[in-house]
């Protein structure tokens, strides 16, 4: 689904509000940013919250990504954003069905 609908973006701005690292060992950490994005999309923009479970490595002295994992906490076309929270179906990709959050959700 989020493929299909990265094809037809336009503008994105995703807006880190917080990381987390817990370093694993010298050379492995784990990581959580929260954030919020916009995305211009189908002549719309969706308005949402993410928070992005990543894990790094250090290869060569540098920390690089060893994988990203966007996980939606609500996500709405911006003229449904204020019952995207409170909805027992708070994901609203357009043109797809309403889906259940990745976290737990409390209406």
């Amino acid at each position: 689904m989020i493929r299909r609908a990265r094809a037809a973006f336009g503008t994105t701005l995703h807006t880190p509000h917080y990381v987390l690292i817990d370093f694993v060992d010298d050379d492995h950490a784990t990581g959580l940013v929260g954030a919020h994005l916009e995305i211009a999309t189908g002549g719309t923009t969706v308005f949402g919250a993410v928070r992005y479970e990543e894990e790094y490595v250090r290869e060569g002295g540098r920390w690089k990504f060893a994988s990203r994992n966007m996980r939606t906490v609500h996500l709405g076309l911006w003229g449904e954003v204020a019952t995207s929270l409170t909805s027992q179906l708070p994901v609203r990709w357009p043109d797809a069905e309403p889906a259940s959050s990745d976290y737990a959700v409390r209406v």
